[in-house]
């Protein structure tokens, strides 16, 4: 072994370390592997888990969270019974939305009823989305 190789061994280790946190358990890299978010990969998803039994086309607040109609169901659309919208592109603090999964009090009560759906690194893949632009990609 030449004296370079336990050099290399040791920023490699120590790059896969820096890669692997994130400071107050932010989360840095979306589930899907790359460090862009992607609605239908890393977003959508969440929805399908723990908020389509109640919001489907028909459901409740007339909200919609299905696949092919979640996005334009939340991006720029005012909440029913709040003077502020489902989700503001950029702004996931005056995202209704955001509040409600969050459970800030601002918005109502915690969503899903009964409890948080969401993990932590989910509520976190979600404020980015949200910062980020609230992209439907």
């Amino acid at each position: 072994m030449t004296p370079r190789r336990p050099l290399t061994i040791l920023a490699a280790a120590g790059l896969a370390l820096l890669v692997g946190c994130a400071d107050e358990g932010a989360v840095l890299l979306s589930p899907g592997g790359g460090d862009e978010l992607l609605y239908a990969r890393d977003i959508q998803p969440l929805w399908d888990r723990g908020c389509t039994g109640c919001h489907f086309a028909g459901g409740t607040a007339g909200l919609d969270l299905t696949a092919d109609s979640s996005h334009a169901a939340l991006v720029g659309v005012p909440a029913t019974g709040y003077a502020a919208d489902r989700v503001t592109a950029g702004d996931p603090d005056a995202s209704v939305l955001f509040g409600k999964l969050a459970g800030n009090g601002l918005y109502g009560g915690l969503m899903p009823e009964g409890g948080p759906a969401l993990s932590a690194p989910e509520l976190e893949l979600v404020r980015r989305w949200i910062a980020g632009g609230a992209l439907d990609n």
